[in-house]
């Protein structure tokens, strides 16, 4: 339990996610918060690809997690929020 508010706690101060190989051994998601009108996360915009190849390039996901971090900002503008984008 421990560990999984640590996670948390990260997730919340960097405001994306990434989970390599936790669902599947071959799979990298990435995903950012959808925020509403109250600043509350209604969803997520998210995205996957082969672990090999995020692990092969990891620049890669800095590039994936700004782009991500941009249309969540627009869809969240969409839904009224008004706060800072993640």
């Amino acid at each position: 339990m421990a560990r999984l508010k640590d996670r948390l706690k990260e997730i919340r101060r960097t405001g994306f996610t990434i989970a390599d190989a936790e669902y599947k051994p071959d799979l990298c998601v990435i995903a950012v918060p959808i925020r509403d009108h109250h600043g509350k996360i209604q969803a997520a915009l998210m995205t996957a690809l082969q672990s090999e190849r995020m692990r092969r390039n990891r620049a890669l996901s800095g590039e994936i997690v700004e782009a991500l971090q941009s249309e969540s900002a627009v869809i969240s503008r969409e839904l009224g929020y008004q706060g800072q984008p993640s």
